[in-house]
């Protein structure tokens, strides 16, 4: 089974400016995601609430088949 991985960039920051993180415990994702304008995303899951709290969030590739772990409904919606 393939392990929960982000890859993110913030607003600003040259192509080459990434966080990565291997693995990530659910509790960990929006302290490592906090600030990113692309999270890069295989089995997180991101939620209406944690896209909530990720306002900055623009673009979330799933490097995966289906997308059903992003609530996609909420990820429609304006941030403000």
């Amino acid at each position: 089974m393939a392990t929960p991985s982000i890859l993110a960039t913030t607003p600003g920051c040259p192509s080459r400016c990434w966080a990565t993180s291997t693995f990530t415990i659910a509790h960990l994702v929006l302290e490592r995601a906090r600030g990113a304008a692309v999270m890069l995303t295989s089995k997180v899951k991101l939620d209406a609430a944690k896209l909530r709290a990720l306002p900055n969030l623009r673009y979330v590739p799933v490097l995966a088949t289906g997308y059903d772990n992003v609530d996609v409904a909420a990820a429609a919606q304006d941030p403000a």
